[in-house]
């Protein structure tokens, strides 16, 4: 809660020992599908997202990039699961690269970068005297 503006302000995130949102598990469904999955920066500890990784068909190539090998990823029994491990920055950037889609990222980099600034910029809160409090 701010003092001019008397809201709370709450993440778009589920904290720990809360309920997920029902729209949670209607996407359960898409990892039997899916080609790919990426997982990133992640501990694959909490329930019942560590699970989400499990749902995929057992053919399915997974690619974990984060600081260390996790979860299932740590005993490495499926051969289609391969790891990035060390910055995720950095790992990205190697992945993206060995795609040929260096340009791509750097391109949608640069976007948000100038959203994130053009967002800095605007106002968050006035108060009722018409004074502009900004993001510092």
């Amino acid at each position: 809660m701010t003092d001019n503006c008397r809201a709370v302000i709450k993440p778009d995130i589920v904290f720990f020992g809360k309920d997920l949102p029902k729209r949670f598990f209607t996407f359960q469904h898409d990892f039997t599908k899916c080609d790919l999955l990426i997982v990133m920066g992640t501990s694959l500890q909490v329930q019942p997202f560590a699970d989400l990784i499990n749902s995929v068909n057992p053919r399915t190539p997974r690619i974990l990039f984060n600081r260390e090998k996790v979860g299932p990823f740590v005993k490495c029994k499926r051969k289609e699961d391969f790891t990035m491990t060390g910055d995720i920055s950095d790992s990205t950037r190697k992945f993206m690269d060995m795609l040929g889609w260096e340009h791509q990222l750097d391109s949608y980099l640069q976007k948000q970068q100038k959203e994130k600034k053009k967002a800095r910029g605007k106002e968050i809160c006035g108060s009722s005297k018409g004074e502009k409090k900004t993001d510092r």
